[in-house]
Parts: C-alpha cells; sequence; structure tokens
C-alpha cells in the first residue's frame, strides 16, 4: 500500500490517478462510483473483481498499483453507497488503508474514501 501512496503523492501524481482512472479496468466509468445511485453493488463486485484479477496478474507495477487502486476505490464505494463491506480483507486493515489513501486522493475521491472510512469505523464499534 505504501507505494500506491507514495505514488499518488509524487509530483506527478494527479496525473498519475487521472491516467489510472480513466484506464481502470471494467464496464463502465470508474467515475460511476463517486454516484451511488447510478452503480449498482454488482457491478462494483464485477469491478473490485476485474481490479483483484490486474492486481495478481499485472504484467508491469503501475498497473498492479492500478488494480489496487480500483480495487480500493470499489470497496469504497460499496460501502460509501451501499453500506456493504465487499473486500475479503480484515475490516480493521481495510479501514488502515482507506485512513492513509484518504489523504493522498484528489476531491472527490478523498470524500468517498473518507466517507468509507466513517462507515467501517461506526461499524466496527
Amino acid at each position: 500500500m505504501r507505494s500506491l501512496v507514495d505514488r499518488l503523492r509524487a509530483s506527478d501524481g494527479a496525473r498519475w490517478f487521472r491516467g489510472a482512472a480513466h484506464s481502470a479496468p471494467g464496464l463502465f466509468s470508474i467515475e460511476s462510483l463517486l454516484r451511488g445511485e447510478s452503480v449498482t453493488l454488482a457491478q462494483i463486485r464485477d469491478l473490485k473483481s476485474t481490479a483483484k484479477a490486474l492486481i495478481a496478474g499485472g504484467s508491469t507495477p503501475d498497473e498492479i498499483l492500478r488494480g489496487r487502486l480500483v480495487y480500493i476505490l470499489s470497496v469504497a464505494a460499496a460501502l460509501a453507497h451501499h453500506r456493504v463491506y465487499v473486500s475479503e480483507l480484515p475490516r480493521e486493515e481495510m479501514l488502515d488503508l482507506f485512513g492513509e489513501l484518504a489523504s493522498s486522493l484528489p476531491a472527490p475521491w478523498d470524500e468517498l474514501v473518507g466517507l468509507a472510512d466513517l462507515r467501517l469505523e461506526a461499524e466496527l464499534k
């Protein structure tokens, strides 16, 4: 995860994020993750699964980082819009990832991850 945060915080991190978001795997625009009413939980799960496959089979470090980014944003969208946790990672680990990543993302993605962080934290109490 540290390498993803480092990549986002690099001098060209915002440009990299835009490119990673626009080349995200899946059948719909990653921007739809920001609009909860227009993306179904099934679509989010499909995107998460595709991202997971990219993490496992990415041919370059950049592809793997893009997969990690999309995976975490998918999990965040499921929590933020549907209040469903869709990851196999322990919730505490994802909570740490959300906290670390939220401060590195551009708006409005930071808000999506921040909301997911709050919902997951409340769930763990």
